[in-house]
């Protein structure tokens, strides 16, 4: 099976289970430099099943956008979380500072400190589009400039 199948398999897979299964048979068959791809359409899943637990109050400039690239983030988060610790393991931190703070400040606050071990996941797997500091250069004009400056040089770095 060339590369190109592998893909268009991985993008019909409609649930986390069905890609748990994929990875497995990808493994075996020695895809492994497909493993990106596969991160990716799970990100994409997990985000989807997230967006329908959460209510988002319609906070001051809380666009459609910032929901699902925040929406991908988390679910990036939460796929290294659950890889980690070798179980689904979900961000209570961090839906806690949403619910009690609201989406921008919880991206704030979570965008304010040094690397994390999650930030330096992502970026060492390639799977950087789907830092929360991604989705403050992406939706710059909802941020601060001075903090939208202090996340561009952390990327830098």
């Amino acid at each position: 099976m060339s590369d190109f199948e592998v893909k268009s398999r991985i993008d019909n897979l409609k649930s986390i289970k069905s890609c748990d299964s994929f990875e497995k048979n990808m493994k075996q068959l020695g895809y492994d430099h497909l493993m990106k791809y596969l991160s990716r359409q799970r990100v994409y899943l997990r985000s989807d099943e997230l967006l329908d637990s959460f209510n988002f109050d319609k906070e001051d400039g809380v666009t459609e956008k910032l929901i699902t690239d925040f929406m991908r983030a988390l679910a990036a988060y939460e796929e290294y979380l659950t890889d980690k610790n070798s179980r689904r393991t979900i961000a209570n931190r961090l839906r806690q500072n949403i619910k009690k703070n609201g989406v921008i400040h919880a991206i704030i606050s979570a965008t304010s400190k040094k690397n994390t071990l999650g930030f330096d996941y992502l970026l060492n797997t390639g799977l950087d589009e789907f830092t929360l500091e991604q989705v403050v250069l992406d939706n710059h004009g909802l941020f601060d400039i001075a903090h939208v400056e202090f996340v561009r040089n952390k990327l830098k770095t």
